[in-house]
């Protein structure tokens, strides 16, 4: 089987865990950011898949944004259902601000093919039968790896102040 064809598997399964949410989480608790997380893996695996397929440099971008359209707001998801796990609630605000920071990020990679702020250069590669992105990363790129950073140390503190609560 072929690199693209594994990645349209993982979509396919990946797309599989929502009708699973609602036959079974959702009757006995209704869960919506875990519903969310799995809507966002579905995103992400659904752009890889199409970058796996994809024909030109320009149609391998657009399928990238639409990964990234999904892996900004799966670290929210994450964040957010280990607080509830924790026991943590927070304000609506604070869901507004980090949903509007999830926005910026998106916007910031939106930028790819009209400025070189995240990306300046890309290029594609077919390897056994499917494309591969190759990207030169453009300033505001490491501030994608700040924002997934940020979000691991904010679960692992809210992790860290459940267990220290429970001594």
């Amino acid at each position: 089987m072929t690199v693209q064809y594994t990645y349209a598997a993982i979509f396919l399964l990946s797309l599989v865990l929502i009708p699973l949410y609602f036959a079974f989480v959702r009757k006995k608790q209704s869960e919506p950011w875990l519903l969310f997380l799995f809507a966002c893996v579905a995103v992400v695996n659904l752009g890889y898949t199409l970058i796996a397929f994809s024909p030109t440099v320009e149609l391998a971008l657009l399928s990238n944004k639409i990964a990234y359209l999904g892996q900004v707001f799966v670290p929210l998801c994450m964040f957010m259902l280990i607080s509830k796990l924790c026991g943590y609630t927070y304000k609506k605000w604070v869901h507004g601000v980090l949903i509007g920071a999830a926005v910026i990020m998106f916007a910031i990679i939106c930028t790819t093919g009209y400025l070189d702020w995240y990306y300046t250069s890309a290029t594609i590669e077919k390897v056994d039968g499917a494309t591969v992105l190759h990207k030169e990363y453009g300033v505001l790129h490491p501030i994608n790896l700040i924002y997934i950073i940020l979000y691991f140390v904010g679960m692992i503190t809210v992790i860290g102040l459940s267990l220290g609560q429970h001594k």
